[in-house]
């Protein structure tokens, strides 16, 4: 089976049960291979060639799942045009003004940084 056939919602054969979208994380608890430390150590060269061919691996620490290694999606491209004719200058385009917020913006945040502590 190669990338193009995996399929994209977990197989449900019970009436009402819903699939699962494949980047779901309880997809990836079910569905994706687990494998051990000392296992992809052992082994590494190969998990990798697997991570290419886009399978996805659950690291396990002591049957503890900490980490998931997974392929790198291709990055977008990024198309840069020269601006239209007759458009200004970038140096002279005008700067939308201040926010006008009804709250107190940095008393806000300090509170949000408090909470995290």
């Amino acid at each position: 089976m190669n990338a193009h056939d995996r399929p994209t919602t977990a197989p449900f054969t019970a009436p009402g049960e819903f699939p699962l979208a494949k980047d779901d994380q309880l997809w990836s608890f079910i569905v994706m291979k687990k494998v051990r430390i000392a296992e992809l150590k052992a082994q590494l060269s190969a998990f990798l060639r697997a991570v290419q061919l886009g399978e996805s691996f659950i690291v396990l620490d002591r049957n503890t799942p900490i980490a998931h290694i997974v392929p790198i999606r291709e990055p977008r491209r990024v198309t840069i045009r020269p601006p239209k004719p007759g458009a200004p200058p970038l140096n002279c385009v005008p700067l939308p003004g201040p926010a006008d917020f009804d709250v107190d913006v940095a008393r806000w945040l300090q509170e949000e940084r408090q909470v995290d502590r």
